[in-house]
């Protein structure tokens, strides 16, 4: 057997001192911290020094520390005070009554799929106090808030008891538990809102862009067109052979093909010219252009 294999580490002797078991003497009587049944020590050459039930194969104890149950038995005795978490009128309540080990849904009558016990139930005057004694064990909330959250009790306290005697003992409220659920769902909604938003943006500036691409009229000059910025952030640029043909749109409307792009990435656009708007001819546009492109090359040396 090995070391993590020994189910029953401590126990009583005789006088109900507590024995760790590999202290423990063959011969000797013991018994179990659980249930109280006699235990004998077992200390062969095969096995190594454990304890077992005499009359029994399983207690049906519950397994729990000797560290958990001393806490659970001696934290609280009635005449101690406690204070509630915040939102209550009465923040130091006293303890009129402890009861160790009772079950929720029959205590409070609850049709729940689960039997859930309670460490401790403190009864004071204003009402009952669950509390939840956790040693080398996570918080039970996540698993358990929804339970307690349809019991009609002032408060659900879970106690991080240290393995370090002189430690702090860390308290942690139902109350507070709640809080912090509700501050994550707003942020896990506000979150979920701004990603929304930036997606609508984007499809809104993705159609923008590409309307822009196929439907970019350079009026009143040449400048407005890079000025437009078909990419937000960057800038782009236009290239035209002047040896392809002006093609006729509509009546007042001429398309001539170019090559835009940023960072030698270039794809085909179509330029259209409204020629009543720039107030010029179909055989001007391409003069017109030629103008306005020295006068931005201009003034971008500037």
């Amino acid at each position: 057997m090995r070391k993590d294999e020994v189910k029953t580490v401590y126990c009583y002797d005789e006088n109900k001192n507590v024995i760790h078991h590999t202290k423990a003497i063959k011969g000797n009587k013991y018994f179990c911290i659980d249930c109280a049944a006699e235990l004998i020590c077992k200390h062969g050459e095969v096995y190594q020094k454990h304890l077992a039930h005499k009359n029994t194969d399983n207690c049906g104890g519950t397994g729990e520390s000797i560290v958990h149950k001393h806490w659970k038995n001696n934290l609280f005795v009635p005449g101690m005070f406690i204070n509630l978490s915040e939102g209550y009128h009465h923040n130091e309540v006293e303890i009129i009554e402890v009861i160790n080990n009772v079950s929720l849904s029959k205590r409070y009558n609850m049709d729940w799929d689960r039997d859930i016990k309670a460490d401790v139930i403190l009864i004071t005057e204003q009402g009952e106090i669950i509390v939840e004694i956790n040693y080398k064990g996570k918080s039970k909330f996540p698993k358990l808030v929804d339970y307690y959250n349809t019991l009609n009790v002032l408060e659900v306290f879970e106690v991080t008891v240290p393995r370090v005697i002189n430690s702090t003992l860390k308290w942690y409220s139902l109350n507070q538990y709640n809080k912090e659920l509700e501050a994550k769902r707003r942020e896990e909604e506000r979150l979920a809102e701004e990603k929304r938003k930036r997606e609508i943006l984007y499809k809104t500036q993705s159609e923008l862009r590409q309307k822009r691409v196929n439907e970019l009229y350079y009026s009143p000059s040449l400048h407005e067109a890079y000025e437009m910025g078909l990419y937000q952030d960057e800038e782009v640029e236009v290239m035209i052979n002047f040896k392809n043909k002006v093609t006729q749109h509509d009546n007042t409307n001429f398309r001539l093909i170019g090559m835009y792009g940023t960072q030698n990435n270039y794809n085909e656009i179509k330029l259209n010219f409204d020629t009543e708007l720039l107030d010029i001819s179909k055989d001007g546009i391409r003069m017109y252009l030629k103008s306005e492109v020295e006068e931005y090359a201009k003034n971008k040396k500037k």
